[in-house]
């Protein structure tokens, strides 16, 4: 199967292409580069930008695991410090700047201090998403999960599935980023089950 898609790739131009249902001339690797990245642009178009290689990924690495995980720790117990609290530049702080911050989830406030936020709630943060086509689509796939809950309790599977498939893409590594700052900013409105057991704190 891998040497038959590297035949394919490495001379484009002995196949038919098509997309949408029409044929498309390739005649050279560039060029179905070019096709790739437009047919995935469309069928992804609703993922989040997050500039990251440590944690963008289905399956981190060990290192990026545990950056993760400090991460996670900070975002509970942090939230109003700048950089989470997070000193010097290990793998969590880089995955907050890319996760969570670039994308206006962790935003500042006037008095100086951090929180965590809706971030297609506020205009700036509006403006900033609709230039970058960031993270507005996956927070309301998150958001419409948790209202789906209101009557029933419901597991995180079924919105890992959503989330990785078109037209989100979501990369596996960052959802728990991601579910947590959901959780941090409707804390009051959420209760959490683990092995059907209610979990206060």
């Amino acid at each position: 199967q891998a040497t038959l898609l590297q035949a394919l790739f490495d001379s484009p131009e002995s196949n038919n292409w098509f997309h949408e249902g029409k044929r498309q001339r390739i005649g050279a690797k560039r060029e179905l580069q070019t096709l790739m990245s437009v047919v995935l642009e469309s069928a992804y178009h609703k993922a989040p930008i997050i500039h990251n290689e440590l944690i963008n990924r289905d399956s981190p690495s060990a290192q990026a695991n545990a950056g993760r995980n400090k991460l996670l720790l900070a975002m509970l117990r942090n939230e109003l410090e700048n950089d989470l609290g997070i000193e010097k530049f290990p793998p969590e702080k880089s995955i907050y700047r890319s996760a969570l911050r670039a994308t206006g989830i962790h935003c500042p406030q006037n008095d100086g201090s951090w929180k965590f936020c809706d971030p297609t709630s506020t205009k700036k943060a509006k403006d900033k998403v609709a230039a970058h086509n960031s993270i507005q689509a996956t927070w309301e796939k998150i958001d419409e999960f948790l209202d789906s809950t209101a009557d029933e309790a419901k597991s995180f599977a079924s919105l890992n599935k959503e989330l990785m498939s078109p037209p989100y893409g979501v990369k596996a590594g960052l959802l728990p980023i991601f579910y947590i700052a959901a959780y941090v900013v409707y804390q009051h409105e959420l209760a959490i089950y683990e092995n059907r057991l209610y979990k206060p704190e």
